[in-house]
């Protein structure tokens, strides 16, 4: 299941060190490029959702997320382990490409 979260859930969902693996999507409805890739990220939760927690942040609700993790342009993706910030990456990706990110 995808989560969609805020500012006043990120810390919950997102840096909790009993998280094993975390993947945020910062996005924007109006972006060309987040659409593809959210539909990818429905086609990965759907392989392997049960290995990673997949986190949605629309960049117009919360722009202070935005401005707090340096998200510049969108898709921007945060992965995060056991709390910690791993890898960011910019543009849309494919299923396999967000596989061998996550190393699943």
């Amino acid at each position: 299941m995808i989560l969609h979260t805020d500012s006043l859930g990120f810390d919950k969902i997102v840096l909790d060190k009993n998280n094993d693996l975390v993947l945020v999507d910062f996005f924007a409805t109006w972006c060309g490029p987040c659409k593809m890739l959210g539909a990818n990220l429905e086609k990965l939760d759907k392989e392997v959702g049960d290995k990673v927690k997949i986190v949605k942040v629309d960049i117009d609700e919360s722009p202070e997320l935005a401005e707090n993790f340096g998200v510049e342009s969108v898709p921007t993706m945060l992965i995060y382990r056991k709390g910690e910030k791993e890898m960011q990456v910019v543009g849309a990706r494919t299923v396999d490409d967000l596989k061998r990110m996550l190393s699943l």
